[in-house]
């Protein structure tokens, strides 16, 4: 399988909902209740994705609310 390139995760902006890959993104989790950038994209946490400091601050009030897990 000559010429097989490697996958690209592409990943959506939660506020803008741009689509771009993973790389291009940055990533969010919540730690102690506060948002904190994963910059290496590997916390064991539920994230969000978001491209720039524009959408960044247009979600960073219901981050909390979107990243605490609801139990049904």
């Amino acid at each position: 399988m000559a010429g097989k390139t490697a996958h690209t995760p592409i990943r959506s902006c939660k506020s803008c909902r741009k689509k771009l890959s993973k790389n291009e993104l940055q990533r969010w989790v919540l730690e102690n209740n506060e948002p904190v950038l994963d910059e290496k994209q590997n916390m064991s946490a539920r994230g969000v994705y978001v491209c720039g400091e524009d959408c960044y601050n247009n979600i960073k009030s219901q981050m909390p609310r979107m990243l605490t897990r609801r139990r049904v």
